[in-house]
């Protein structure tokens, strides 16, 4: 896995290499300049669980606190979304990510970038990520990515698990809410709008208090990481690969990002 500040590094170096290869159709691609993580969360994991510090869920509810220092492009492997310039014609489009997959022969409309040559696969993102990879798997290890999206899924029906939940749902229910599981209370029509209400509010400290007093976070999370112990050591060799690739890709971007 990245940690977000390695991810933005990756991101950063991907960006520039696809600048230079922006510039030779015309074009410019904004690069991302560097950003914090929370702090003490270095792979932002905050919010797994929901809402679970009082003093958030006093504040802000269920909305995300502001954070100046957030990232603003994406974990790697995701691709940069959001460094781009917001309003790109259909030629500097082509350029950045390629043809569609349903025209892969589509050419730019301007003869004169014809003449320039064929358009890397994948645009010129597509290009850096692939001179970033060097032959390995670009970003975010999907086995990793699986591990954790499994172990969070299968734990909410683990026994350990669902007894903190039913006695989470009878806390909430003596406080005036009805829900099955922790899960739930980010989805209710409560929440709405940029802000949090107080109607909000309130029923965020309540499930603050009712995670705390059934042990809710250190069970889900102990049953969570006694999941992910067991995939780790079933795919160590596809995880050390991910590993090492990873250390080589954040290699090539610290020479990349150094020397721009």
């Amino acid at each position: 896995m990245f940690s977000i500040p390695q991810a933005e590094e990756l991101n950063r170096a991907q960006a520039m290499l696809a600048d230079t290869c922006m510039k030779k159709y015309g074009f410019d691609y904004e690069v991302p300049t560097g950003t914090k993580a929370p702090p003490g969360d270095p792979y932002a994991n905050g919010r797994r669980y929901g809402v679970v510090k009082p003093e958030l869920a006093r504040k802000y509810g269920y909305h995300m606190p502001p954070n100046p220092d957030a990232p603003a492009q994406n974990a790697a492997g995701g691709g940069l979304k959001s460094g781009p310039r917001a309003n790109h014609n259909s030629d500097e489009r082509l350029a950045m990510v390629g043809p569609p997959r349903d025209d892969p022969d589509q050419d730019f409309q301007n003869p004169e970038l014809r003449k320039i040559g064929v358009i890397p696969d994948g645009g010129c993102i597509g290009q850096a990520g692939r001179r970033l990879a060097q032959g390995k798997e670009y970003g975010r290890s999907r086995t990793a990515a699986e591990i954790r999206a499994k172990s969070y899924a299968e734990s909410q029906n683990a026994p350990a698990v669902l007894k903190v939940f039913k006695e989470w749902s009878a806390c909430m229910a003596g406080k005036g809410y009805t829900f099955n599981s922790p899960v739930d209370p980010p989805r209710s029509p409560v929440i709405k709008g940029d802000t949090a209400g107080a109607e909000e509010i309130q029923m965020a400290v309540a499930d603050v208090a009712c995670k705390e007093s059934a042990d809710v976070v250190k069970v889900w999370r102990d049953t969570e990481a006694a999941m992910q112990n067991k995939d780790i050591a079933a795919k160590q060799e596809q995880l050390n690969d991910a590993r090492a690739a990873r250390d080589q890709q954040l290699k090539a971007a610290a020479k990349i990002v150094a020397g721009g």
